[in-house]
């Protein structure tokens, strides 16, 4: 009788089962972990891009810093003021020197333009008379402003000088004058050449009333450059000499009230707030 009549029928042959275990080839699972490091992009002088044939592409990024040239700085010229008066003092005593024709020229309240006091210049005779700033000192530049009102003067065919600045010597390097315009009045302005000669600007009408007047003078860089100005202005209105041939003139004095004057010229002119400035 064989095994399956000794065990019947469905038994499990543990035997055969156990053989079939043992002889199966083995399954085995494994798992790796990868971790892979990649480094920072590198810094360099120049900024590359490389394509390989595997189509890998490498990017390298620049950092790249650029100085700047010095930067040329010019700087502007400058006013400087040298002397400035309003006679709020109700003297003349800031001046460097006054010329008053025996108290004819003072400082009055009558006289003012701006503030309390200004200069009054009563004119009966032809002597002169002034108040002198020096502090000017071989000037090749000057720029000198003041109130005026001619206050009714009478002038007839005359002219005289309201402004005169001086060289070293005493000469007139540049001036202002006046003259009479039917009911009104013109100025100008003068200035000496290196020739001798005097050159003027045009004759601009001032009418009688307060005014601020201004004259800026500026002597030749050179013997031939001839890059020499003169400017009068009255209130905003400019009359400009230029192309001047100046360039051995220089200012050391200006003297401020009527000057140069002639028989026929009376009346009470009015000066206030006087300014000097020089460019540096």
């Amino acid at each position: 009788m064989g095994a399956d009549d000794t065990f019947g029928a469905g038994r499990i042959d543990v035997a055969a089962a156990y053989t079939a275990l043992v002889t199966a080839p083995s399954t085995t699972t494994s798992t790796t972990s990868t971790t892979t490091t990649t480094e920072p992009p590198t810094t360099s002088t120049t900024s590359t891009s490389t394509t390989s044939t595997s189509s890998t592409t490498t990017t390298s990024t620049t950092t790249t810093s650029t100085t700047e040239p010095p930067t040329s700085t010019t700087v502007a010229p400058s006013d400087q003021v040298l002397f400035t008066d309003g006679f709020e003092s109700g003297t003349t005593r800031a001046w460097s020197s006054t010329v008053t024709n025996n108290g004819r020229l003072s400082v009055t309240t009558a006289a003012h333009l701006t503030g309390t006091y200004g200069l009054q210049a009563r004119i009966t005779s032809t002597t002169q008379m002034y108040v002198a700033d020096a502090t000017p000192t071989n000037a090749t530049n000057l720029t000198t402003s003041f109130q005026f009102d001619p206050n009714n003067v009478t002038l007839g065919t005359k002219t005289h000088e309201l402004l005169r600045a001086l060289n070293p010597n005493g000469t007139a390097i540049t001036t202002i004058q006046i003259r009479a315009n039917g009911t009104a009045y013109q100025i100008r302005a003068t200035t000496r050449l290196d020739n001798g000669t005097t050159k003027y600007t045009t004759w601009t009408t001032l009418t009688n009333a307060p005014h601020t007047i201004t004259l800026a003078w500026r002597a030749a860089t050179t013997p031939t450059s001839a890059d020499g100005t003169l400017t009068l202005t009255i209130d905003t209105t400019p009359t400009t000499a230029t192309n001047l041939t100046n360039t051995t003139q220089r200012i050391d004095q200006t003297r401020l009230g009527p000057q140069t004057l002639t028989t026929g010229i009376s009346g009470t002119e009015y000066y206030d707030t006087y300014t000097t400035t020089q460019t540096t």
